[in-house]
C-alpha cells in the first residue's frame, strides 16, 4: 500500500528498499540518510548515522556533490507523506539552493515503507542519543 500511495503522490521521486541501500553502502558507496520525522520521533528511534532534514540542507551541496555520496536515503515512519514531500520540496528548491537539481534526482531516494519497512527487514536502529 506504501508503495502505490507514494507513486500516486510523488511519481517523481524514485524508491529504494531498505536491503537495496545497505547493499549499496556495503559495495563501498556512501548512502547518506536523512530523517523527517519529528525531533521527539527521532529521540526514541533513529537509523544509525541519520541526519536530521536541517543537517542535511546545511551542507546539501557537499552531500550532493560529493562522488563518494551514490544515494540520499529520506524516511519517515511510513515512507509515504513526509518523505515524500520533503523529497519534492528539495527538488524544487535545487535552483534556489544552488544545487545541482539534475544531480540531486538521481542520488534523492524514498526509503519504500519507512522506518518499518527498515525494521522488518531486519536492520538495526538507535536512539537519538547514538545507543543501540
Amino acid at each position: 500500500r506504501a508503495a502505490r500511495g507514494r507513486l500516486q503522490w510523488f511519481p517523481s521521486v524514485l524508491p529504494v528498499t531498505a536491503p537495496e541501500a545497505v547493499e549499496s553502502a556495503a559495495g563501498g558507496a556512501r548512502v547518506i540518510f536523512v530523517d523527517v520525522r519529528t525531533a521527539k520521533e527521532r529521540e526514541v528511534s533513529t537509523i544509525p548515522g541519520a541526519l536530521r532534514p536541517e543537517d542535511f540542507v546545511m551542507q546539501a551541496n557537499q552531500h550532493v556533490e560529493d562522488t563518494n555520496v551514490s544515494l540520499i536515503v529520506v524516511f519517515g515512519t511510513a515512507g509515504v507523506k513526509r518523505a515524500g514531500g520533503w523529497c519534492i520540496h528539495m527538488m524544487n528548491t535545487a535552483a534556489f539552493r544552488g544545487l545541482d537539481s539534475e544531480l540531486l534526482r538521481k542520488k534523492l531516494r524514498n526509503l519504500e515503507g519507512g522506518l518499518a519497512a527498515w525494521l522488518h527487514a531486519g536492520m538495526g536502529l538507535v536512539d537519538g542519543t547514538g545507543a543501540v
